[in-house]
């Protein structure tokens, strides 16, 4: 097995990647762990078990961080919740820790783009089609679609993405995060569900390289 490799911000909480959310995580995960569905055909699987590896290299991350405030937490109210994210290189690059850890970062930012324009498609191609998370994401968006829900707020930092190769181009990437408050409002304004937010929380993301493509395998509570 390789060793891991880490994109990791010094200092409190910053500099770090600026991702928006605005339906949590944590809301998204909800009853959605092992289920299947989806459209791709592509069947990548993970076989062989992880070992124990050396300790995380780390290299700093090139985006700059939004500011502290005054308790230390990120400025979450300059990100733009509605920018596409760029893609990164590695999503057509040869696999490694450090592609899978971009891969796992390029995910939790397309996610909050996912939510707040409910432009699916990105979303989907990343998406493995028995990833629970990914599946449960798009059925809940379609649904507020349907019933005239919008998504508010949520914005996210990553502090850190450490990648770890398990077997035959099979990655698990550690993910901390803070996440700001958010809330879905129905179409009549009433508050349908409200989030405080949340600091250093870990997320684990899955990824696979099959065919020439990266595929998010599954998001799971770290």
């Amino acid at each position: 097995m390789s060793s891991a490799h880490a994109t990791r911000t010094p200092g409190a909480l910053g500099p770090a990647r600026r991702v928006a959310l605005a339906l949590t995580f944590a809301a998204a995960l909800a009853g959605c762990v092992g289920e299947g569905g989806g459209a791709q055909t592509t069947t990548p699987a993970q076989d062989g078990t992880a070992t124990a590896s050396p300790p995380p290299t780390s290299s700093p991350l090139p985006t700059p961080a939004p500011s502290a405030t005054a308790t230390g937490l990120p400025d979450f109210s300059a990100i733009d919740l509605t920018v596409a994210p760029e893609p990164p290189a590695a999503l057509s690059q040869a696999p490694d820790e450090k592609a899978a850890a971009e891969i796992a970062e390029y995910f939790v930012r397309l996610y909050p783009y996912t939510v707040v324009t409910r432009n699916l498609t990105p979303f989907r191609d990343i998406s493995y089609n028995d990833c629970g998370f990914c599946n449960r994401t798009i059925e809940r968006l379609q649904g507020y679609d349907a019933k005239g829900v919008r998504s508010e707020g949520g914005a996210i930092v990553v502090h850190e993405a450490v990648a770890e190769e398990l077997s035959n181009d099979y990655y698990i990437v550690r993910t901390t995060i803070s996440e700001d408050a958010s809330r879905d409002v129905g179409a009549d304004g009433t508050v349908l569900r409200e989030d405080p937010g949340s600091t250093d929380v870990t997320y684990v993301v899955d990824v696979k390289w099959h065919d020439g493509e990266w595929f998010v395998m599954t998001l799971t509570n770290g």
